[in-house]
């Protein structure tokens, strides 16, 4: 800028006016101006603003002309000292020069060398040094060190004055701090307007200055407020460190300043730290970074922190800017978090049994090894509930959505879902059953919602369920079996004795033989029908006919059925029945069978010629059945257990008894079927023991007997009936056909079923004992046939068989039969069914 335009810039900005010139523009490092290198400018300059848009350059003055320049600078209505100048000048002409234009609106202090004007500036500082370019060279050099180099003073400004031959020198002190200078001769207007614009840009400068300090004071104060660490970096080392950062290290605020990063980074993140951050420095970081890491503390703690840095320039040199938290809780709380989210997942993983983890919006987030392990589905092949429903559980898309809406709504509501027992389909395409289970919505440890699903695999326990089904089935066909087969032999036997009852042998001998017989095949008979009952009983398919019964009636008929073997091991039985009559509420024929085999009980387990008691109590709402012996008692250790099936007491080899540990399962299991209970009682053994029997009474009321025996007119008083006997068992058909012989029936005999329809056809029987189990065409078979025959239809068709299941008899019943009668068949009972076809 010519020094002209200059100081007319300067007057206009001490005055406030407006300024319009052409300027011409010198460079700071070449200040020979170009040829044309000019430009035009037009703006109103504040007094605040004329020392920003006045650039320090040299300044060449071609006019003479006086220029008034105001000597009081007013800012804000208030008026400012005279600034004082301070001129080095050894010319005495200059001097005077200097002083008649600058003394009446400046402070002049005129010295005539640089060490006179050094002890001035540093006794009382000046605004401004005009001094003589020679006479510094002569010993200024000290001057402008002592200016430049003192921290307090090195912001006054200096201007030189020298001659045009000079002005090369004068260029190159400019770089050495030199604020201006100018060419002599100079004007009045040149000289007033260059020290009256350095004299403001020093009044700006030092307002800005002081300005800069606030505005450090307040950013301190705020910085030393932070709860964050911040610092300052340059070449690795701190140059600036907030108190929160000092103490986060374990320094003080000096000892902080300095550090290098080496000393306060671990050492794994130091390298990635010295190449993105520390090296960076003039050239990185143009956008914030950021990264967590480990600082040191000065004691050697790790710290967990994380930075946010950025370059920026810090005394004008390139810095790093960084701001550190400690995150160390937040760290170790996350560790804690996902150490227990982990431990969930391992929980998950590893459980032997299915487990579902499921986010709200349907994602599966966790699977069992237990769902792979039995399904072969993986969490690739299933991620969400969708996927699931669709590939394991198999169900047609248009019924995915509601049952996903349905999960909502427990997400929702926080609802359990019932347990269900549900088909699911493994990726072979093979179907497992399992119990499934829902949980009510938890939380995981990251505060997720989730529902979790379990599961419970119970296909081999179905499986199982399935094989003891089965075995069960077959367990129940062989004892069928077993019981048909053993009552075939029955049979015969059953009808031998009764031939010889009927032939009245007198012989003591072989009346003997009889009774023995005929007792033992009681005896098995009902060793049969007990297991037969347990069956029953223990598969739900026995039914009892309940009516009203009369105690007394229960009594007598279980004693004739064990008297006889009660009076075979010579026992003493006494009865002893309450004087009113006592009803309970049930079937008769099982009451009996209860007693009889407490009865027979007894008997076995009580020594020869030992003694039985049969008590019966009653109360207004109970009758207790009492049966007591004296016999081999009950043993402590059994006596919990005796109930249970095939539980029996020790027996030595003298014993005979013995038995199949049914008959006492049994009593209890119709008891309870009645409504009652029963106990045992026994001080040990060898102290005989006691059975009590309690059942609910009911109020007194005609007695109703229920099914028992059949009672009927001899056969003798009775007309004979043609009967046919079909049986493959030749001697159980040829001694019945014996016994109705000798009852006065006409009888023939078939066996098998061809044989017994032409048998049939020709004798025309009212009466048909027909066996199921014929070889070939079975009996069922043969009665539909036979119902066919002309004269058969309304012939009494009775079954004979060893299978006496309900089952059984149902398609008896279904087959044409009118009776359905067990081997070995009571003789009474068969003429009772017999009589009915005489009512006469």
């Amino acid at each position: 800028m010519e020094k002209d335009d200059q100081i007319a810039a300067g007057r206009s900005a001490a005055a406030g006016k407006g300024f319009s010139d052409h300027l011409r523009v010198f460079r700071k490092n070449n200040p020979t101006p170009p040829a044309r290198d000019s430009f035009s400018t037009s703006r109103r300059l504040s007094n605040n603003s004329a020392a920003a848009i006045v650039p320090k350059s040299s300044f060449r003055q071609q006019s003479t002309d006086s220029v008034s320049v105001p000597t009081v600078v007013r800012r804000g209505g208030r008026h400012k000292r005279h600034a004082r100048l301070l001129i080095v000048e050894g010319s005495a002409e200059m001097r005077s020069y200097f002083q008649r234009f600058l003394d009446d609106r400046y402070e002049v202090l005129v010295v005539t060398n640089g060490t006179a004007a050094l002890d001035a500036v540093l006794s009382d500082p000046p605004d401004l040094v005009l001094a003589d370019l020679r006479t510094l060279q002569r010993d200024g050099p000290v001057l402008l060190h002592a200016l430049k180099g003192n921290a307090k003073i090195h912001h006054i400004p200096v201007i030189l004055t020298a001659a045009r031959s000079e002005e090369k020198t004068c260029s190159e002190e400019l770089n050495a701090g030199v604020d201006d200078y100018l060419i002599k001769p100079l004007s009045a207007r040149q000289l007033l307007a260059c020290v009256a614009t350095h004299i403001e840009l020093r009044n700006v400068r030092r307002e800005a200055a002081q300005a800069l300090s606030e505005s450090e004071a307040k950013y301190k104060t705020l910085l030393d407020s932070l709860d964050d660490g911040v610092f300052v970096a340059h070449d690795g080392r701190f140059v600036f460190a907030n108190p929160a950062l000092s103490a986060l290290l374990g320094y003080t605020g000096e000892d902080c300043i300095g550090l290098s990063f080496r000393s306060v980074i671990a050492s794994e993140d130091f390298e990635s730290w010295s190449e993105l951050f520390i090296q960076s420095g003039s050239e990185g970081l143009e956008s914030p970074w950021r990264r967590e890491a480990a600082f040191l503390h000065r004691d050697g703690r790790r710290i967990c922190v994380e930075l946010c840095a950025r370059r920026i320039h810090f005394n004008r040199r390139p810095a790093i800017l960084g701001i550190v938290r400690d995150i160390t809780e937040r760290m170790q709380a996350e560790e804690a978090l996902r150490e227990s989210e982990e431990r969930f997942r391992r929980v998950v993983e590893q459980a032997p049994i299915p487990i579902f983890v499921h986010a709200m919006d349907g994602q599966i987030l966790e699977i069992s090894c237990a769902v792979t392990e039995l399904t072969g589905w993986t969490h690739e092949d299933i991620p969400d509930a969708r996927a699931w429903f669709l590939k394991g559980r198999r169900i047609p898309e248009e019924a995915v959505d509601s049952i996903l809406a349905e999960t909502q709504r427990r997400f929702t509501e926080g609802s359990i879902a019932e347990p269900e027992e549900i088909t699911v389909w493994t990726k072979k395409g093979e179907p497992r059953r399992w119990l499934f289970y829902g949980s009510a919505p938890m939380r995981l440890p990251d505060r997720r919602p989730f529902l979790a699903s379990m599961a419970i695999d119970v296909t081999d326990h179905r499986k199982a369920e399935q094989a003891l089904r089965e075995a069960d089935r077959l367990k129940d066909e062989f004892v069928a079996m077993l019981a048909h087969e053993l009552r075939n032999p029955l049979a015969p036997i059953r009808n031998a004795v009764q031939v010889l009852r009927q032939l009245g042998l007198t012989d003591p001998e072989l009346k003997w033989t009889r009774e023995v017989i005929g007792r033992q095949v009681v005896q098995m008979s009902r060793l049969l029908d007990d297991l037969l009952d347990i069956s029953r009983i223990t598969r739900g398919t026995i039914v009892l006919k309940k009516t009203a019964v009369e105690i007394s009636t229960v009594i007598d008929r279980a004693v004739e059925t064990s008297l006889p073997l009660i009076k075979s091991r010579r026992h003493k039985l006494t009865v002893d029945l309450p004087q009113e009559p006592v009803q309970v509420e049930g079937d008769l024929t099982r009451l009996v069978q209860v007693i009889a085999n407490l009865l027979n009980n007894a008997a076995k387990y009580t020594d020869a010629g030992g003694c039985i008691d049969l008590i019966i109590e009653s109360s207004a709402d109970e009758v207790l059945i009492r049966v007591r012996d004296n016999g081999m008692g009950i043993p402590v250790e059994l006596l919990p257990n005796i109930f249970e099936l095939f539980t029996q007491g020790s027996r030595s080899l003298d014993r005979s008894q013995g038995g199949l540990g049914l008959g006492l399962a049994l009593v209890r299991r119709l008891i309870e079927m009645h409504g009652g209970r029963v106990l045992a009682q026994s001080a040990g053994s060898g102290s005989g023991a006691e059975f009590i029997v309690h059942l609910p009474r009911m109020a007194a009321a005609p007695t109703h007997e229920g099914s028992g025996s059949a009672g009927g007119e001899s056969a003798s008083s009775l007309a004979g009936v043609r009967v046919l006997v079909v049986d493959d068992n030749v001697d159980s058909a040829e001694s019945m056909a014996l016994l109705l012989s000798l009852d006065g029936h006409d009888v023939r005999t078939a066996f098998d079923g061809p044989g017994a329809l032409a048998v049939a056809a020709e004798f025309q029987p009212e009466a048909v004992l027909l066996d199921i189990g014929l070889p070939g065409m079975d009996g069922y078979e043969v009665a539909k046939q036979m119902r066919g025959l002309p004269g058969l239809q309304k012939a009494l068709m009775i079954a004979v068989t060893g299978y006496g299941q309900a089952d059984d008899r149902a398609r008896s019943k279904a087959a044409g039969f009118d009776h359905h009668l067990v081997k070995p068949v009571d003789p009474e009972i068969l003429s009772a069914l017999l009589a009915t076809l005489r009512p006469d």
